[in-house]
């Protein structure tokens, strides 16, 4: 065999097999300065290793590796030296039709022809795409696109060129052109694809081996296979007779063929065709022995013509929606590097279709073929569901990989292949090295919660099952940036630590194993880990709990280690979360303070200057999570915070992302906010004066907006409609849109107190007719908000909403200022009082002259048990919610309790700007796509209206929804939140879901530690703890992070109540209700940076890596060459350039490398 990617890495369209070259000598004379736009259109790089025999000059061929070496940091070559190894390269430089060639003693291209003035390299046929060394490394063949044939190239006497030596020699002469031939002698004209060597005891060419069928008498093919680059053999003559054959792809053709490289005859075919029997398949896929004289599509008719041939006789259709086979790979068996012995496999994948094929060998156990290289006729196939076609593909080394369950670790050998597809992730295929099946697909995006650690988790061809990460499409590796996609994977074994480290680090090549080194359309280069990161955990001597989980799987990025090591954590800012109250939140008002939060670290509740009032199964809570330290802890003990952060459980290590988070109550449903909304009222539901609707039946009351998208946007029946007010004319577009905003005259200006009606309306009629949506004695604000009962993409069915309960305080010891407050809190549904305080009011005394000047009937104050207070510094009232039978005797109180009535067409007859809002709901946001609120809306095809699938993943939604209190939460008839499920979370459980563990006496590695409530203890008692009242918390969870929302304000709970200076919360007080949360209440926090893979950019020069399409390992671990095809997006003007990049300790290119 050959060299170390010949067997595992495929060039561009190609597969290299054998990179040598023979040698020849060069003077230092030959370094020239390189100028820009010699290159143009790189497509793939072969790399050639030569030895110049300083007695003879003669040309030995050596294995690439036997190049290694030639860093920049060990001794330089230099090009008139002798007896030593050189390194060349050959470029297929596509948009020029020729090879160019580097050398690495130069570190920069080769002119060919130094008579002739600029850049002269090799001329070969049209568009060289692809390109591959032959087994020997004798000859470096391309695959032409644009002319339909290959190129072979003579290695030795072009390297003595490039080294100076027959300078007078015609690089053309060694060149010859091969256009593959059926049995007949007519060429095939067909565009090739990708080209891949054949090894000596797999050739079908009569002079490839010796023999015997094995090659090189031994049948011991490659030697380990392992695609480090060590293989070695020895050096040999060079001869036509013995250059072996290829393999190559022919898409438009639905074609494989194996050519010899000396008569140019196929050998032996496959041809890929659509099934006829099973049309509605689109992989059901017949594929056939199309023998030495294949049909195919005429790509190339000129190709015949010159040779004597009529090309209508030859040519075909090409097959509408074939497989167009393209990417191929072959691996050779092994029988040393595993304990399973492997087989010799050809794998072959198409732009067309998902379906992966495997062609076997008929060879025995030992790898030698039985019938000569012949492919078996019935080939293994594995689909990959959705993959958009197959590109590439990379087979990896064979690897001993670690099982991992909950009795033991067992040692498995493995060898990925890895599909680079149409989707635009890399699918991974775990192959069945028994060669029974081609093996299986393996989910690299397993939800990390369910703790599988299996090394290839065989994927579900569902779309969306239920193990997967709910953050992903498909179960492919998917990289960092908006639509950037891997060009190209190679693989390389690391034996020992980076050198000089003396210890194993957690960088690449810092730890034994095999790296994977992708780059991507993007310009960057990226590594995967296989299992070297299993067992790293950056958090181990900070968060004892494993809150913030840094599991690193086979198959992920591998993530940049940044020092302080606190740095790479996925964790929160280290700030306390900001909490936003509105109206007063002290004295009778206080009750707000106990609005849900966010909990926190343990250091917010175990501080020495908290009271201890809470509990969980013992009676005191110390900073047991160990997240954060206090100011007088020992000095130099390293905590993740200093300050009270929220303490939020790290779900998934990929899908942590630094930013902006919001905790809102009934936040605004993003997409929703417009100004082209129709309020429409049928006709025979309309109210007094056409200003309010009645409806009679559902829909009779409804907005419509034709440019809306209310399900795509996340509505659901249940929300609410917000119309918007105005605060001037200009706020309805004044005379321009023939509007104006009509307004009490005594409103606070510059509040939004108006809506927009017509400019030529009778302003005071209006005034009497639309008071129902312009007064409100409780202003600022006026609450123009409805309840939607159905939801539909361009319209929505409106209802009247109830006045929300109002939560508040009571003094029951306020007439006697001697005694201590006697707080009892009262929730109720109220109105502002007409007359208020000239100054407010505070207590509610200040409301009594306010209330006693009503003169309200006290049977109806009995009977309904009206009351008043003050609330926000408003006095206010109960409503009465007046029963049927007492309509006669106070009539004028109907409908008090309903918020507002349905708008009408005489009030609302232009365009409204409206919103929704999450009716009875936190909404969750945070940065970027972490906004969940439509994610699981669809449209019912059958009635249009828009419906929440339970059939997509629960982590996968924003709404946090709650009841009254804590029984209608749980039980509600729509939206009920049901407990969490005992032991591990899982990306199935129910989301939100109500805690049921209680905070254990002393946390430690088990779930409870993770998701608790808390107990309260207004008399701080340190007995009968289970008598303590709950304090009922919910966890809420997204792809990236759980949460625990406390449905009580802890903080708070544990604190003096505001305004009643040394006053303890009773113990009730712990229960939750839903009316102490204010309007627009919420909480701000921030994430950090955790998660980070290496996505690293290249620069050479100013000039950055711009369009890599090939990777190709140096003879040297730790060091690739990138072919750039760059094109226009250059900003130096340059059209092509290969980079020589370092890959440890950091990506750098080689500054003293330059080839462009």
């Amino acid at each position: 065999m050959s060299s170390k990617f010949a067997v595992f890495r495929p060039l561009h369209s190609t597969l290299a097999f054998a990179l040598v070259l023979a040698a020849a000598s060069c003077s230092d004379d030959d370094e020239l300065v390189i100028p820009n736009r010699v290159l143009d259109r790189p497509m793939d790089l072969v790399l050639s290793c030569v030895e110049i025999d300083a007695s003879t000059d003669g040309v030995k061929v050596r294995s690439v590796n036997e190049c290694a070496g030639a860093d920049t940091s060990g001794p330089v070559t230099r090009c008139d030296d002798r007896n030593v190894s050189q390194l060349l390269g050959f470029i297929a430089n596509s948009e020029k039709n020729e090879v160019a060639i580097f050398s690495e003693c130069s570190n920069g291209l080769v002119d060919m022809d130094q008579s002739t003035p600029g850049y002269n390299f090799i001329p070969v046929g049209s568009l060289p795409s692809a390109m591959v060394s032959s087994f020997d490394g004798c000859w470096n063949v391309t695959a032409n696109y644009g002319s339909c044939d290959l190129s072979v190239l003579e290695v030795p006497p072009l390297a003595a060129m490039a080294f100076g030596i027959n300078p007078q020699a015609e690089p053309a002469s060694f060149v010859t052109q091969l256009a593959p031939l059926r049995a007949d002698g007519s060429p095939l004209g067909a565009r090739p694809g990708e080209i891949i060597a054949v090894p000596r005891r797999l050739s079908n060419s009569v002079d490839a081996g010796d023999g015997d069928g094995d090659g090189d008498g031994d049948g011991d093919g490659d030697g380990d296979g392992d695609g480090d680059g060590d293989e070695i053999f020895e050096a040999s003559e060079c001869s036509i007779e013995s250059s072996g054959s290829v393999y190559v792809t022919f898409p438009s053709c639905q074609l494989i063929a194996e050519i010899d490289l000396e008569s140019h005859r196929i050998l032996q075919s496959r041809q890929f065709v659509r099934d006829p029997n099973n049309p509605d398949d689109p992989n059901a896929v017949i594929v056939f022995d199309a023998g030495t004289s294949p049909e195919c599509p005429v790509d190339c008719p000129t190709q015949l013509i010159e040779a004597g041939y009529d090309p209508a006789t030859y040519d075909v259709p090409v097959e509408a929606g074939g497989v167009f086979p393209q990417a191929m790979a072959l691996v050779e068996f092994s029988s040393e590097e595993t304990a399973t012995e492997t087989y010799d496999v050809l794998y072959v994948g198409g732009s067309g279709s998902e379906r992966l094929f495997g062609l076997q060998y008929d060879t025995d156990n030992n790898g030698i073929p039985i019938t000569d290289g012949d492919w078996q006729e019935e080939p293994l196939f594995l689909d990959l569901p959705r993959a958009s076609g197959i590109h590439r593909i990379r087979p990896t080394p064979f690897m001993a990989l670690g099982e991992f369950n909950s009795i033991d670790t067992t040692v498995r050998d493995y060898q990925f292949l890895y599909v680079i597809s149409g989707d635009g992730s890399t699918r991974v295929v775990s192959r069945d090295l028994a060669d029974i099946t081609l093996g299986e697909e393996c989910d690299t995006q397993i939800d990390p919660t369910l703790g599988t650690l299996a090394t290839c988790t065989p994927a579900d061809p569902q779309e969306h099952p239920p193990e997967r990460r709910a953050f992903v499409d498909g179960p492919g590796i998917r990289v960092p940036g908006g639509g950037a996609v891997v060009t190209d994977w190679l693989f390389e074994k690391v034996n020992t630590p980076d050198e000089g480290t003396g210890d194993f680090g957690f960088a690449p090549y810092e730890q034994p194993g095999v790296v994977g080194v992708g780059v991507t359309n993007f310009g960057r280069v990226l590594f995967v880990t296989f299992d070297q990161l299993r067992n790293f955990n950056p958090g181990a001597n900070f968060d004892e709990l494993e809150l913030l989980d840094t599991t690193v799987e086979p198959h992920m990025l591998w993530p940049v280690q940044t020092d302080p090591i606190i740095g790479n954590l996925p964790r929160m800012e280290n700030t306390a979360p900001n909490r936003a109250i509105t109206g007063e939140a002290s004295g009778l008002n206080a009750t707000k303070v106990l609005s849900p939060t966010l909990r926190r670290i343990d250091l917010a509740y175990a501080g020495s200057d908290a009271p201890g009032r809470l509990a969980g199964e013992g009676p005191v809570i110390d900073n047991e999570d160990g997240l954060g330290g206090f100011e007088d802890d020992q000095v130099g003990v390293e905590t993740v915070y200093s300050e009270e952060a929220v303490r939020a459980v790290a779900r998934d290590y990929r899908a942590w992302v630094p930013g902006a988070w919001e905790l809102r109550w009934e936040g605004t449903i993003p997409g929703t906010a417009s100004g082209t909304g129709q309020l429409v009222c049928d006709t025979d539901a309309l109210g007094w004066e056409s200003a309010t609707c009645k409806p009679n039946a559902p829909g009779d009351s409804r907005l419509v907006d034709s440019s809306a998208s209310f399900c795509d946007d996340g509505v659901l029946a249940g929300d609410k409609l917000f119309l918007a007010g105005c605060t001037d004319d200009d706020n309805c577009g004044g005379e321009s849109r023939g509007q104006k905003c009509l307004r009490e005259p005594d409103s606070i200006s510059g509040t939004p107190a108006g809506i927009c009606v017509p400019a030529n309306a009778n302003e005071q009629e209006l005034l009497d007719a639309c008071r129902e949506f312009i007064h409100d004695p409780c202003a600022p604000p006026i609450s123009r908000e409805f309840s939607i009962t159905h939801a539909f993409q361009n319209e929505l069915w409106l209802q009247a909403l109830d006045r929300p309960k109002t939560s508040y305080l009571v003094n029951l010891n306020e007439d006697d200022e001697t005694l201590p407050p006697e707080l009892e809190e009262r929730e109720e549904r109220m109105v502002c009082l007409e007359e208020q305080p000239d100054s407010g009011c505070v207590t509610k005394r200040d409301c009594a002259d306010a209330f006693d000047a009503l003169e309200l009937d006290p049977q109806l104050v009995s009977d309904y048990g009206v009351d008043y207070a003050c609330v926000d510094k408003k006095c206010r009232r109960t409503c009465v919610d007046l029963r049927e039978e007492d309509l006669d005797t106070w009539g004028e109180f109907a409908g008090e309790c309903t918020l507002r009535r349905l708008p009408g067409p005489r009030c609302f007859a232009e365009l409204a700007q409206y919103e929704v809002q999450a009716r009875n709901s936190f909404v969750l946001r945070g940065p970027g796509d972490y906004n969940f609120i439509s994610d699981r809306v669809k449209v019912d095809p059958d009635t249009g209206e828009c419906y929440e699938d339970e059939s997509v993943s629960p982590l996968l939604t924003s709404r946090i929804r709650l009841g009254e209190d804590l029984e209608d939460t749980v039980y509600n008839p729509l939206w009920p939140v049901p407990e969490c499920p005992p032991g591990q979370e899982s990306s199935s459980d129910p989301n939100p879901c109500l805690i049921t563990d209680l905070r254990p006496e002393n946390l430690g590695p088990n779930f409870a530690s993770k998701y608790h409530y808390f107990r309260y203890n207004e008399d701080e008692r340190v007995d009968a703890l289970d008598t303590l009242p709950v304090v009922p918390a919910i966890r809420f969870s997204n792809p990236m992070m759980s949460l625990v929302l406390d449905l009580t304000s802890l903080l708070d709970l544990n604190q003096e109540i505001p305004g009643f200076e040394g006053s303890v919360w009773p113990s009730a007080m712990a229960a939750f209700r839903r009316s102490r949360i204010p309007s627009n209440y919420g909480e701000r926090f921030d994430t950090a940076v955790g998660y980070i893979p290496y996505n690293d950019g290249v620069v050479l020069s100013n000039q950055p890596l711009i369009g890599p399409v090939r990777l190709v390992n140096a003879p040297e671990n730790g060091v690739v060459f990138v072919v750039d095809a760059s094109g226009r997006g250059s900003t130096l003007g340059i059209r092509g350039q290969v980079l020589r990049v370092l890959l440890r300790p950091q990506v750098l290119a080689d500054e003293n490398f330059v080839v462009r």
